[in-house]
C-alpha cells in the first residue's frame, strides 16, 4: 500500500522501482561501449550511469536511488583470463609426478626380476631334464669328472649336456657353445663365465646321513675309475646311482651355484668349494631328482641337508650360515 501510494504521489518512484528491479536482476560491466561481462551477482558499487539504458530518469536520481557497479579494466580482465599457476601449484604436481614414477619404476622392475627368476629357472630345469635323460642312459648312473683335462673334460656336466643336444664349440676367441650359454647358466649376458664348462649350474655332489642312522647314507657318491677312448686317458669319476636314492623328490642334482667369490661352478660339494647360490631375489633354484624344479629359500635349502649358501644379492657375495 505505501509504495502504491508512493507512485501516485512521485511519478518519478515508478521508475525508481523499476530500476531497482532491473539491477537486482542484471548487470552490464562496460568498458569502452562494449559488453564484457553480464553477471547476476554484482559488488554494491555500479559506476555504470544506468540513464543510458534509461534516458527518462536523470542522472541525479540514480546517483541517489539506483545501484551502481565499478567498471574492470582491460587489463584487469586479461589477467584474471590468462592467470598462470603459482609456485605452491606447481611444486605439488611435480611432486605427484616424482610419487607416480617412483611407482611405475619400482613395479616395472619387479616385474622384470620376476620374469628374471621365470627364465633362470625355465633354463634349469631343461638342463637338469637333459642330465637326467643322460644318466637314464647310462643305466641310472650320474658320472661326472671334476677335472678338465685331456678326456676328463668330456664328463663335466656341461659338455654331457652339449653332447645331448649335439651342439657345436664357439668360434674363434669363444670358449664355449653359444647356444648353450642360454640355458646352461643363470645369466650369461649379466654374470659372464670366465671359463663356460667350470662357470655354470652346479651339481650337487653333498652326501645326505641319515639322521635316525648316522652310519647310513640316504644319498652317497662314490669314486670311480673311468678310462676314455678319445683321447686315451685315466681318471676318476665320481658316481651317484638313481635307484639308490629312496627320496629323489627331495633331492636337488642341479642347482644355482656360487662360489665364494660369487661365480658360477659346475660343482656343489662338502668341501665347500662352491655352494648353493642365493641369485633369485635371495632363492636358489633346483632341479630334482624326480624331474621337479622349485625355488628355494634359505628354510628349503636347510630341509634338503644345506646349512650354508653364497648370497649373490649383496656385494661383495658372503657366504651365510643357517
Amino acid at each position: 500500500m505505501l509504495e502504491e501510494r508512493a507512485v501516485r504521489a512521485d511519478p518519478m518512484a515508478k521508475w525508481d522501482m523499476e530500476i531497482n528491479q532491473q539491477a537486482e536482476k542484471i548487470a552490464m560491466i562496460h568498458t569502452g561501449g562494449k559488453t564484457l561481462i553480464r553477471t547476476r551477482y554484482f559488488p554494491t558499487k555500479i559506476a555504470v550511469g544506468l540513464s543510458r539504458f534509461f534516458p527518462r530518469v536523470s542522472g541525479k536520481h540514480i546517483e541517489t536511488h539506483s545501484v551502481f557497479v565499478t567498471p574492470m579494466k582491460s587489463t584487469q580482465i586479461q589477467s584474471i583470463r590468462h592467470r598462470g599457476f603459482s609456485l605452491v601449484e606447481l611444486l605439488v604436481v611435480i611432486a605427484i609426478i616424482a610419487v607416480l614414477a617412483a611407482l611405475v619404476t619400482m613395479i616395472a622392475r619387479s616385474a622384470l626380476e620376476k620374469s628374471a627368476g621365470a627364465k633362470a629357472l625355465l633354463n634349469l630345469r631343461q638342463s637338469g631334464g637333459m642330465l637326467l635323460a643322460a644318466a637314464q642312459e647310462n643305466n641310472g648312473k650320474f658320472q661326472y669328472s671334476w677335472e678338465d683335462g685331456d678326456g676328463a673334460s668330456s664328463l663335466l656336466p656341461y659338455n654331457i649336456i652339449r653332447k645331448e643336444l649335439n651342439l657345436r664349440w664357439g668360434g674363434p676367441g669363444e670358449s664355449g657353445s653359444p647356444e648353450l650359454c642360454e640355458i646352461m647358466h643363470w645369466n650369461a649376458s649379466k654374470l659372464k663365465p670366465r671359463n663356460y664348462e667350470l662357470n655354470c649350474f652346479g651339481v650337487n655332489f653333498t652326501d645326505v646321513i641319515d639322521p635316525a642312522d648316522a652310519g647310513q647314507y640316504l644319498v652317497e657318491w662314490k669314486e670311480e675309475a673311468f678310462t676314455s677312448t678319445e683321447p686315451p686317458a685315466t681318471f676318476t669319476t665320481h658316481t651317484l646311482l638313481q635307484t639308490t636314492v629312496s627320496r629323489p623328490e627331495a633331492y636337488p642334482i642341479l642347482m644355482d651355484s656360487s662360489d665364494g667369490r660369487g661365480e658360477e661352478t659346475f660343482r656343489i660339494d662338502a668341501a665347500q668349494s662352491g655352494f648353493p647360490g642365493l641369485r633369485n631375489d635371495g632363492r636358489a633354484n633346483a632341479y630334482f631328482l624326480d624331474g621337479s624344479a622349485r625355488s628355494l629359500d634359505r628354510i628349503a635349502l636347510k630341509k634338503v641337508g644345506f646349512n650354508r649358501a653364497c648370497d649373490n644379492q649383496v656385494k661383495p657375495p658372503k657366504v651365510v650360515t643357517f
